[in-house]
């Protein structure tokens, strides 16, 4: 892969262990796998911040011929679909989510607020209370995005995106996370 393919030399890095990581998967299912190109799942939230570093990643799997996909919100698709990759809809893949609730950063949190009576907590406080809940909302959409895109590997905001990584590991793919927060004492 050309250096010019990603902007930081760390993201060629990701980007080399990924295909790695994909390639081990498969060496495990298939007996050749020398021209075998490899589907990626990236799920992250509609935050710029948490989605942004993924971009250069995505675009240097599609530059050397992976298939990418992203879960994301319908704000990110021009910026997903510049590296090349194909934009999934979130909220049309996680019915048990979004049916009936409003969308926000973070799933539905507000509604889900409302619904277990938290709508007076902070964000992060109700959060952390509704993890678990709204886990087990997001997570069958996940499964079954996952499995229709057929990945091999995937990249998420293990932050924000614990559906992710929970689906991963149920459906035994390979999970990269990308960790997006500025450091010590940014969550206070």
């Amino acid at each position: 892969l050309p250096i010019s393919a990603c902007h930081l030399p760390g993201q060629l890095v990701v980007a080399r262990q990924l295909s790695a990581m994909a390639e081990h998967r498969t060496i495990l299912v298939e007996a050749d796998v020398s021209t075998r190109k490899h589907c990626f799942a990236f799920i992250f939230p509609m935050a710029s911040g948490h989605i942004n570093p993924s971009l250069p990643v995505a675009r240097a799997l599609v530059q050397q011929g992976h298939q990418v996909h992203y879960l994301c919100r319908a704000q990110m698709q021009d910026a997903i679909e510049g590296t090349g990759a194909t934009f999934h809809l979130d909220t049309e893949e996680m019915p048990e989510m979004y049916e009936g609730r409003e969308p926000s950063i973070i799933g539905c949190l507000p509604d889900v607020q409302k619904e277990h009576g938290l709508e007076h907590e902070s964000t992060i406080k109700s959060s952390f209370k509704l993890r678990d809940i709204m886990l087990e909302m997001m997570a069958p959409g996940a499964i079954r995005w996952l499995k229709k895109i057929q990945a091999d590997a995937m990249v998420c905001c293990p932050l924000l995106n614990k559906e992710a990584v929970l689906a991963a590991e149920v459906l035994g793919i390979p999970c990269a996370g990308i960790l997006t927060t500025a450091g010590p004492g940014s969550w206070t």
